[in-house]
């Protein structure tokens, strides 16, 4: 099974370390597999790696995140526009999971609320499979119910918004401005 590097925090105010982990060798149904092509360097990340902010370690950074779709499970075929998906697409989404069945999930809509949420690059550590769970690691995995999400419409279903085809320049700077959409 091939490996795949990442860059993790194991010790506050400490360098990232380089590790290597397994890729999943079979996706369970909703999830999917992303090659990373950029990840932002948030203020959050640097609020992160000093300590400031309660989490459990290990963990990869990185909760803004862009790449191109490797594998996609079953479960997984369009993004939140209804456009079909397939491997080699380029997509970004958002920076957090949630249970999907849960009173804020499914009556409120409000999957922030959810007890179950976690974010990507800040609240799953890394050190159990399938590990890839933040931007600076060569591959992303995402898990169902965000695999892969990007603002959808009415807040809680599992979608995808699909990257025009930009530079890696013009994706950046797009992916900025998409995260302060989504932060408000």
């Amino acid at each position: 099974m091939p490996n795949a590097k990442a860059s993790v925090l194991e010790q506050f105010n400490a360098p990232l370390r380089c590790t290597e982990f397994p890729l999943p060798d079979k996706l369970e149904t909703g999830a999917a597999l992303v090659r990373t092509e950029m990840a932002g360097i948030c203020g959050t990340d640097v609020h992160l790696w000093k300590g400031q902010l309660p989490i459990s370690l290990p963990i990869i950074l990185g909760h803004e995140t862009v790449g191109c779709i490797q594998q996609l499970a079953e479960g997984i075929e369009r993004d939140w526009t209804g456009h079909p998906l397939k491997i080699g697409d380029r997509v970004t989404w958002t920076s957090t999971t949630s249970c999907g069945e849960c009173y804020y999930c499914k009556v409120k809509r409000q999957p922030t609320r959810c007890p179950e949420r976690r974010a990507y690059g800040i609240g799953q550590r890394c050190d159990h499979p399938p590990h890839l769970f933040g931007g600076y690691a060569e591959f992303h995995y995402l898990r169902p119910r965000s695999s892969p999400q990007f603002m959808a419409s009415n807040g809680s279903a599992s979608k995808v918004r699909q990257m025009p085809r930009l530079t890696n320049e013009q994706a950046s700077c797009r992916f900025c401005h998409l995260c302060g959409v989504t932060a408000s």
